[in-house]
């Protein structure tokens, strides 16, 4: 099950996360894959940077170990997936 792939590999990487499902009020493209019948999740990857003001503004943007920790997870999440 892909959402308990997500929460065993998220809580291997922090124990103490909270794992807090939630209905976003944005949009994304998993509607389209939806319609095929693929379950979809968002998933939060990128921790909070010391400014989340910035985002969607004209500056937004990531400190570069954040996009490379967030990077990792998913691929760990992708793995954790594809195991036999």
């Amino acid at each position: 099950d892909l959402y308990k792939a997500i929460e065993t590999t998220i809580r291997k990487q922090n124990p103490k996360a909270a794992l807090i499902p939630y209905m976003s009020r944005g949009a994304t493209d998993g509607a389209f894959l939806r319609a095929k019948g693929m379950a979809v999740y968002g998933v939060p990857v990128f921790t909070r940077d010391d400014k989340p003001g910035r985002a969607h503004g004209n500056d937004e943007r990531i400190r570069e170990t954040t996009l490379r920790e967030g990077a990792a997870l998913l691929l760990k999440i992708v793995e954790a997936i594809t195991r036999p």
